[in-house]
């Protein structure tokens, strides 16, 4: 915290600052001017001043000082206002600028000796660096990836988080110059004044955290929180960049070619008492664990599509493993659902629906002490493949038998303690439910048959896992904009039958039948949709927008259903199924069956089944009930689809 004491010797002052001219202050001045400006803010504005009078005040040794007549001190608060694009900044803001200068003024300017370390560096397992690079302690180096994630720590404070491919200069805690790619700086109190170059603009911080990236000479930037001054290398423009605003800078010109400010929309929930997050690292690959809510899969969109909007750059891989893998998992299911995906992370979301099993069901509950063995052996499992768990905690899904409510009650108690022991993420939509209660706007978070939570309530889950990721401020969206799965098999003929007529024992000689053709995705809204007031928020319009097949026959019917698909050349691929499918067969021979309880899920991509496709044309038989889904991809650890644009 920079402080505003006026108990400091004036005369003093102006002696360092004419040794500061001078090139002659010792260590011991430096040390005392610093403590002089930090303490007192008529100091800062006397060094301003000063500065400007013997054009000293650079951002690189030779470049132009500041102009005074923009920054002279006034006692009414007002903006200054640059020509492009009006963008305002706070006279608050340019006093801070001028600390920043001289706090930091020496700190940018000298270079550290090349065997002292200055920070931290971490990289992935996956990280390819040109040169050979230690993780560990790091003095000055110029750091080359070509692929990745790497993190540095600088003993200034600041964080810079580097993905993909990237070429970076250190040059102390508080200075580095972006070559190539991008990278985002988390500077707090501590390393107020973090200065960023790159060709085309220098980047100052001022106690916030911003992302900047350099393509074709152009240096952009967006401020995720506070506020950073850019100071083009061409022209004479400083340009503030504040909270939630993000703007391209000309290499040659030095002009700002393109400037947005990002507009928060209110989605009207409240936030839950999360702690602040870091942003998950760009690269995130995030695959989603739990119940039949999870199934459903619709807060994932709801996530996916707010992060989407914020920045695609930075959107992580989201993959639902729904319920297909079990709370009480198997080694081998595990690594198929959950391994075998890559991720990063991995929400546990599970809970609400053991909790709320009543009627026959009830025996599907799980003792205190059983849950608490089983989800600490899924967080064990998660760690040990160095994937970092990520704790939902969910609100209540049946209120009308208070033994529900106690049971998840005393669930939710052991993996917020859970977290809290192993340093977790949590994601807690109980704290949100809990303020809604309180404003009597929680009574439509649940379906009215306390089954499954509704459309509202998909956005309260969502909210509180865009907290856990770090993303606080975005906004839950209000409608989902999604686009057809890729891979999607799209054309088929199929027939309905009943139990008594089925033709399995000759699936592969169906002969002459009534055969119905079909193209996906369908329609999204059906004649009974359109009926509804909010269309959009039903799962059957969410499944037909991926390319589910969807009502297709009556609960009591079946359905055979046939396809061609062409390769132009022998391949491994894999074969993705969701939806009621029950069999599958490709070229004749059977690839998979899915039966039993666990074989209820429907999400895309519930299974995804390793196949080798002959070149030319493959025929796909399945069995399905009401619904099918089913894509070619040629990985297994495929995402969401990203959101369609914005109408």
């Amino acid at each position: 915290m920079i402080e505003n004491n006026k108990d400091y010797d004036e005369k003093r002052l102006q002696q360092l600052l004419d040794s500061f001219a001078d090139d002659t202050l010792t260590e011991a001045d430096e040390d005392e001017l610093q403590s002089i400006l930090k303490g007192s803010k008529e100091a800062r504005l006397t060094y301003l001043e000063f500065t400007q009078m013997v054009d000293s005040l650079h951002w690189s040794y030779a470049e132009n000082a500041v102009a005074m007549d923009d920054l002279a001190p006034t006692e009414t608060p007002h903006t200054i206002t640059e020509s492009k694009d009006s963008v305002k900044f706070p006279l608050w803001n340019l006093v801070a600028f001028a600390a920043v200068i001289t706090i930091s003024f020496i700190a940018f300017y000298t270079t550290s000796a090349p065997d002292v370390s200055i920070g931290e560096f971490t990289a992935s397992s996956d990280t390819v660096l040109k040169h050979k690079l230690e993780q560990g302690r790091i003095g000055p180096e110029i750091i080359e990836m070509d692929s990745g994630k790497a993190t540095l720590h600088l003993d200034s404070g600041a964080t810079l988080e580097m993905s993909g491919k990237v070429k970076l200069q250190l040059i102390s805690s508080l200075r580095a110059k972006l070559l190539e790619g991008s990278v985002t700086i988390d500077a707090p109190d501590s390393a107020m004044g973090f200065r960023l170059e790159t060709n085309a603009s220098d980047f100052v911080d001022i106690g916030t955290k911003f992302e900047v990236s350099v393509e074709d000479r152009a240096s952009k930037v967006r401020v995720i929180d506070g506020t950073v001054i850019a100071r083009p290398n061409n022209g004479g423009n400083i340009i503030p960049f504040n909270k939630n605003e993000e703007g391209t800078i000309n290499s040659i010109y030095g002009d700002l070619v393109n400037f947005k400010k990002i507009e928060a929309k209110n989605d009207g929930l409240p936030n839950s008492t999360y702690q602040n997050y870091s942003p998950l690292p760009e690269g995130s690959r995030v695959v989603f664990l739990g119940d039949r809510n999870t199934d459903f899969e619709t807060y994932i969109h709801m996530v996916n599509q707010s992060i989407y909007d914020a920045n695609p750059d930075k959107l992580p891989k989201l993959i639902n493993a729904g319920m297909t893998c079990r709370l009480i998992f198997e080694d081998d299911e595990f690594k198929d659902l959950v391994l075998d995906m890559n991720p990063t992370h991995a929400v546990l979301a599970f809970g609400a629906e053991i909790a709320g099993s009543v009627g026959e069901k009830e025996q599907y509950r799980i003792p205190v002490d059983e849950y608490s063995g089983y989800i600490k052996r899924m967080c064990d499992k998660l760690e040990e493949n160095n994937i970092e768990p990520i704790i939902l905690i969910p609100f209540y899904q049946v209120t009308s038998d208070q033994k529900c409510v106690e049971l998840l009650d005393a669930y939710n108690k052991v993996v917020r303690e859970l977290a809290r022991t192993r340093g977790y993420r949590l994601a807690e939509a109980d704290s949100i439910y809990n303020e809604l209660e309180k404003r009597g706007a929680h009574t439509k978070l649940v379906n009215f048959g306390e089954t499954f939570i509704s459309y509202e309530g998909s956005k309260v889950m969502a909210k509180a896992v865009l907290q856990s990721f770090g993303f606080p401020q975005l906004q839950v969206p209000e409608k989902l904009r999604l686009r057809t799965a890729k891979g999607l098999v799209k054309n088929w003929q199929y027939f309905k039958y009943t139990a008594k007529r089925d033709p399995t024992p000759d699936l592969m000689n169906l002969g002459e039948r009534n055969w119905q053709q079909m193209s996906l995705p369908l329609s999204q809204l059906s004649s009974a949709d359109k009926k509804a007031l909010l269309p959009y928020q039903g799962y059957q319009f969410q499944a037909r927008s991926l390319g589910v097949s969807v009502g297709l026959n009556h609960h009591w019917q079946k359905t055979i259903a046939k396809s061609t698909v062409h390769s132009e050349a022998e391949r491994k691929a894999f074969l993705n199924i969701g939806g009621d499918v029950k069999e599958v067969y490709l070229n004749g021979q059977r690839v998979g069956e899915f039966q039993g309880i666990y074989a209820n899920g429907r999400h895309i991509g519930l299974y995804r089944l390793p196949v080798d496709l002959k070149k030319g044309e493959n025929s796909i038989i399945i069995k399905s009930g009401i619904s099918f889904f089913v894509s070619i991809t040629d990985t297994k650890d495929w995402g969401l689809p990203l959101p369609k644009a914005v109408d």
